[in-house]
């Protein structure tokens, strides 16, 4: 292996492998470097589990984020799938709401389970709407100049004031719909916590629609099956003599004149060399080797005002298809109490695992995927815990899914836990930050106190969730190309 790269991206998230492929594209020889071996699905018990179960929605056609990978020479067509029948569902103690990938039939539903007004509805997905093409504009134009966003018209007051018009009235048509009702403020809520990385606040920021819209006005598309994403990402980085390396583990980071890090694998220890780091914020030890001395004390302050508020915990089952209702989503979002928050298990994500899984169990065998969020990191809990958490789970699945405990074929919670420990850097976290009122967005910032060193991850535009990690990945690759187009 080459032991000198022009640039070495650190991180096992999408925001990482983003980053990685545009370098590679645009011909910057590229190490990518994650510490765990990171398959999109593993196979235990005679089913395939999704290392990622969490929601992928939003990339559409004509998203941002396949905007921007497109500009950047990466690109490949949007497949809806198999869109008959409900995308996903809610279901609380006495309500059971069906989304669908026609925004009319979502309302349709909306009304007829809680009795709203179609007019609010529409009102709410009209100024949803403004909102997304206030925010394509200020993307579209950062895309004709890399690496220099603020710096666009994109971002006058004049657009400015557009955000905050808007917002005001989707936060108010928003607030009308939420207390018509317990239960749909309940789910709401809920959808904006699983298709954002931002935290639930209690006015959100003006960008928050763009993940609202993502899930409930007919955007919910994704990349034909889950995990080809990744797979023509990863193409990219292993191409023009970037090199993709995982199973390592990083021993030392060294920025001197150009970028060292001492790596070890299997008892052997080497190191490689880099003109450019691209960090990943969900990395461990971050913190730890960059994060220090006098000239990081802002981005520690900053830094330190960013809170985690979600610690995504999956509990993995396989199960007979009979056991899920006849009419079930492609996911199922359960509700325990519609008045309690929606942290530990009061929110349980139910997703169905790939379609190789039918061939086992004379055919009818499915991987079954409980994902609930922590307050605390799963590598900080005990394993007794992190049982407890696992047992009231299932307690509760069965609550809504009866029929699963005859139909219960495989179940782990040791393999579980650590199997969610191991992927906590590729998982999707939940974050709370200041916001300011200057930007649409409440991102980190690309840059660091090092020239050398940038930064990715899900906290550079929380809001904007699955298309935001993409887009982080997207500019810190432009921050390092320093704003030359590469073809």
């Amino acid at each position: 292996m080459n032991q000198r790269y022009d640039c070495i991206v650190i991180g096992s998230d999408l925001s990482s492998l983003t980053a990685a492929a545009v370098l590679s594209r645009a011909g910057v020889k590229t190490l990518r470097l994650s510490e765990n071996s990171m398959p999109g699905r593993v196979e235990k018990g005679g089913f395939l589990f999704d290392a990622d179960p969490l929601p992928r929605p939003g990339v559409v056609s004509n998203g941002l984020a396949v905007e921007g990978l497109r500009r950047r020479g990466i690109p490949f067509s949007a497949t809806a799938g198999d869109l008959a029948g409900p995308g996903q569902q809610f279901i609380l103690r006495d309500h059971r709401l069906n989304l669908f990938d026609d925004p009319a039939q979502t309302v349709t539903e909306f009304v007829r389970e809680f009795d709203v007004s179609p007019d609010l509805w529409q009102k709410l997905y009209a100024r949803g709407e403004k909102i997304i093409r206030c925010l394509d504009d200020v993307f579209s134009r950062s895309f004709e100049a890399p690496g220099r966003m603020t710096e666009t018209p994109a971002f006058s007051l004049k657009n400015l004031a557009l955000q905050k018009q808007n917002g005001l009235g989707f936060r108010r048509t928003r607030k009308r719909l939420e207390e018509s009702h317990p239960g749909l403020g309940k789910i709401l809520h809920a959808n904006g916590f699983l298709f954002s990385n931002a935290a639930l606040a209690e006015k959100p920021p003006f960008s928050s629609p763009y993940a609202f819209m993502a899930s409930f006005g007919g955007g919910r598309r994704i990349w034909g099956e889950k995990g080809e994403l990744d797979r023509v990402l990863e193409g990219f980085c292993s191409s023009g003599g970037s090199v993709s390396l995982s199973g390592c583990t990083v021993m030392r980071f060294r920025v001197k004149r150009r970028i060292e890090v001492d790596l070890s694998r299997d008892g052997e220890c080497w190191t490689i060399e880099g003109d450019r780091a691209v960090l990943s914020t969900k990395w461990e030890k971050l913190r730890p080797i960059l994060l220090r001395g006098t000239r990081f004390l802002a981005l520690e302050k900053k830094w330190s005002r960013v809170f985690h508020t979600g610690y995504p915990l999956t509990l993995h089952m396989g199960i007979r298809q009979e056991a899920l209702p006849e009419q079930a989503g492609r996911s199922i979002v359960l509700l325990e109490n519609e008045k309690h928050p929606l942290m530990a298990h009061e929110l349980i994500y139910l997703s169905a695992g790939p379609g190789e899984n039918e061939a086992s169990f004379g055919g009818d065998g499915r991987a079954l995927s409980a994902t609930v969020f922590l307050h605390q990191s799963p590598w900080r809990l005990g394993d007794a815990e992190l049982e407890d958490v696992f047992k009231t789970v299932l307690r509760n699945v069965l609550v809504f899914l009866p029929f699963l405990r005859d139909r219960l074929v495989f179940l782990d919670p040791s393999w579980s836990m650590d199997f969610s420990r191991k992927y906590q850097e590729m998982l999707n976290h939940k974050y709370g930050a200041p916001l300011s009122w200057v930007s649409p967005l409440s991102g980190f910032p690309s840059k660091t106190p090092l020239e050398q060193v940038f930064l990715t991850g899900g906290l550079q535009f929380p809001e904007l969730g699955f298309d935001g990690e993409i887009l982080s990945g997207i500019f810190s690759a432009d921050a390092i190309l320093g704003g030359t187009r590469h073809e």
